[in-house]
């Protein structure tokens, strides 16, 4: 099968969606399915490079579908390019934005059946409704990357959204070792982008508590974003900056490594997450986690199982789960090891065959 996967981001840049995509291309060519992947330009990054054995191209798209005209004409241009030389017999999007407007400017020029894959938790804006509930209409599949971005499609469209097939996000194949539990003072670990909606804010108000009981206690901030320098100039205001490592961003290598060295991962999100895939990476590693208790992060921590989770923005409730974890190692060994089974369920190759029988049925409509 021949498959151009559309997704608005794509490597190096390392949110959710965009590991979700990745980790999707490599498992669907070891089905043997020939794939390719469109996505926006990114500076300083080539119009086109083969990745994980996957051919990439990035198209000068623009942010808003009634962007620039000359842009518009190139994207056109580039996507023909594309599909003259893939021939795909099916498209599938991944959207948690404007990509199915760009989409449909250009859909007759690709007369195949189209599949959307939905991430996050909709909808994101009033002018996306429109168009999400024609997907679900047109679309000859649909996919949610959690049962919570299922049940905001539901909402949205009782009728179609309880037709979308849920496949949860994988994992990357992982053979390297576990680093067993770590001794001494406690390394809490956040990473992911540094914007507001992510509450990081709201986890060095609560760092502020955890060193009144804890003072040798230490806060990893792995990541980038518009929000970084506001993060440190509070950290400075609290007075915990000595306190607090900023990273900025690191390679996968480094982030395994700093998830190693954590006693506790934090995935404080003030918004609802379509699922939370920091969570698992860290499950990955046999680490704790804890979390906001909203969208599909309750999908990510099994609350109490393979983590704790917390009422979202409440950083009195996140220090108190925090603490409980660096105060009872059993416990935390305990969280890490029953997320590290969890983990292993979310395989690339799962994610991959999940996604392959809505493709098929998509071919048959």
């Amino acid at each position: 099968m021949r498959v151009l996967l559309w997704s608005a981001l794509y490597w190096p840049n390392i949110g959710g969606e965009e590991r979700y995509v990745q980790r999707l291309a490599r498992g669907l060519r070891r089905l043997d399915c020939h794939v390719e992947v469109v996505t926006n330009s990114i500076e300083r990054e080539a119009a086109s490079e083969v990745v994980d054995g996957v051919v990439v191209s990035r198209l000068p798209i623009p942010a808003s579908t009634h962007g620039d005209m000359d842009a518009i004409r190139a994207v056109r241009a580039g996507f023909g390019e594309i599909i003259e030389r893939l021939q795909p017999q099916l498209v599938n999007v991944h959207t948690s934005g404007p990509s199915l407007g760009h989409y449909e400017r250009l859909r007759r020029a690709v007369p195949v059946p189209l599949v959307v894959t939905f991430h996050g938790v909709y909808p994101h804006a009033a002018d996306q409704r429109g168009r999400i509930t024609g997907a679900l209409e047109r679309g000859a599949g649909s996919i949610a990357s959690s049962a919570a971005t299922k049940a905001s499609l539901i909402n949205l469209d009782s009728i179609r959204g309880r037709n979308v097939t849920v496949a949860l996000p994988a994992v990357d194949d992982d053979a390297s070792p576990l680093h067993p539990y770590p001794e001494g003072s406690p390394v809490l670990v956040g990473l992911g982008r540094m914007v507001p909606e992510k509450g990081w804010d709201t986890l060095l108000h609560a760092f502020v508590r955890l060193l009144e009981i804890c003072p040798t206690c230490r806060l990893v901030l792995i990541g980038d974003g518009t929000h970084l320098e506001s993060l440190q100039r509070l950290a400075n205001d609290l007075g915990v900056f000595a306190s607090v490592r900023f990273t900025g961003l690191v390679s996968d290598d480094q982030a395994r490594t700093f998830l190693d060295e954590s006693s506790v991962v934090i995935v404080p999100s003030i918004h609802d997450e379509g699922f939370g895939m920091v969570a698992i990476e860290a499950s990955m590693r046999a680490r704790p986690v804890v979390a906001s208790n909203s969208g599909g992060l309750n999908e990510a921590v099994i609350d109490n199982v393979t983590g704790l989770l917390v009422p979202a923005g409440d950083p009195i409730a996140l220090a108190a789960a925090i603490l409980s974890i660096v105060d009872d190692r059993a416990m935390a060994i305990r969280l890490g090891a029953a997320g590290r089974t969890y983990a292993e369920t979310l395989s690339v190759d799962a994610l991959a065959t999940k996604t392959m029988t809505v493709f098929r049925q998509a071919l048959l409509v």
